[in-house]
């Protein structure tokens, strides 16, 4: 086994622990098939579930996640998790015309206002997932893990 493939495998295991540490799990993994976007984009589609077992109430949540056909395991934990956080990242503090600007969207775009809309929504998720009204502490808490992980 490779340096980089040891320090990834424990990267994954770090976020995992981070990730449990919150009380957050993977219930169960809805396998959708191959999908292809309106655009063309052939991938696999899942939708995600997702719950924190921790306090009086279990809360949980399903997500849908898309995966390139290049990948060839079914997602676990870490993979949605990562995509989340990264995408709740992007519409962080941003309006609508600032997320565009950044990420070279035109912002008459329908197709970008909904991608926000759903970004903004996940992250409302999000937030009650780790039971907190702040992203930003939770996004400078995981982004050292994800930086090791090399995700």
């Amino acid at each position: 086994m490779s340096n980089w493939e040891r320090n990834y495998k424990a990267g994954r295991r770090e976020v995992m622990r981070w990730l449990t540490g919150y009380g957050i799990r993977l219930t169960k993994v809805d396998d959708l098939g191959m999908s292809k976007d309106a655009d063309g984009w052939e991938h696999f589609a899942f939708t995600m579930h997702v719950e924190n077992w921790r306090g009086a109430q279990t809360t949980g949540y399903a997500f849908p996640y898309r995966q390139g056909t290049a990948h060839t395991k079914q997602p676990d934990l870490v993979d949605i998790m990562s995509a989340l956080l990264s995408d709740a990242s992007c519409a962080l503090d941003r309006s609508f015309d600032e997320f565009c600007s950044d990420f070279g969207y035109d912002d008459d775009s329908r197709k970008a206002e909904q991608l926000y809309r759903d970004i903004l929504a996940n992250n409302a998720k999000l937030a009650k997932l780790f039971r907190t009204t702040d992203i930003a502490s939770i996004l400078r808490n995981y982004e050292p893990l994800r930086e090791k992980a090399g995700l």
